[in-house]
């Protein structure tokens, strides 16, 4: 059985709501991926979440991850594998410009509605592009025996084979699935900083290997 794990702020927004239920997703949190691991469910998780979403980049494909990773110390804790996916095709519905994505984060930090500003077929606002979505999936990333309480040390070498899984998956797809110029580009892997208090993070990318997002004073 597969379910699709998704953030709770989705749940609050009329249609959707009704469209996610009607899928069998549910809320994603930590007890909800224990029970649907420990009961034998595959489940499927954007560790990108909203804020990957809210930095979409048509001209440049970027994955996102947290800073504590934690599907993967939830993945260690019920020894289950990791399956990579990626999504070609996605950042490429809406043209999203510099001032949409400030614009977008500064709406969702003040008042917590994930909404991007952007453009679609013709220039409309929200109405996608004509654009063929491509998914491909990677190779298994074993995580080994299984371990409540997973070391910083474990968490990062699983981190480091999955992002290279992650990398191989793109490259082996990139020039079939995704406009020449993006393809180009490769892929950006960026592992975001723990929040700090009255800071604002920034990137700092390179292309290869897995970057930090290194924070900047106001």
């Amino acid at each position: 059985n597969r379910v699709a794990l998704m953030r709770k702020v989705l749940f609050d927004l009329p249609i959707i709501r009704e469209m996610l239920m009607i899928m069998g997703a549910k809320r994603v949190n930590r007890a909800n991926v224990r029970r649907l691991l420990e009961a034998g469910h595959n489940i499927a998780i954007q560790p990108g979440g909203i804020y990957e979403q809210l930095r979409t980049d048509p001209n440049q494909e970027k994955a996102y991850f947290p800073p504590k990773l934690g599907f993967i110390r939830q993945a260690i804790r019920a020894g289950v594998p990791m399956l990579p996916a990626y999504l070609f095709g996605e950042n490429q519905i809406f043209q999203v410009s510099d001032t949409g994505r400030s614009f977008g984060q500064w709406l969702h930090k003040n008042v917590g509605v994930p909404i991007l500003a952007a453009t679609g077929y013709l220039g409309i606002p929200g109405f996608p592009k004509p654009t063929k979505i491509h998914i491909r999936c990677g190779r298994p990333v074993e995580v080994g025996p299984k371990c409540a309480n997973p070391s910083d040390e474990r968490v990062q070498k699983i981190f480091k084979d999955y992002t290279q899984a992650l990398r191989e998956l793109f490259d082996r797809y990139k020039n079939e699935c995704l406009p020449p110029g993006v393809a180009a580009k490769g892929l950006q892997i960026i592992l975001r900083e723990p929040r700090r208090k009255h800071r604002r993070n920034t990137a700092s990318e390179t292309n290869g290997n897995v970057s930090r997002q290194k924070p900047s004073k106001l």
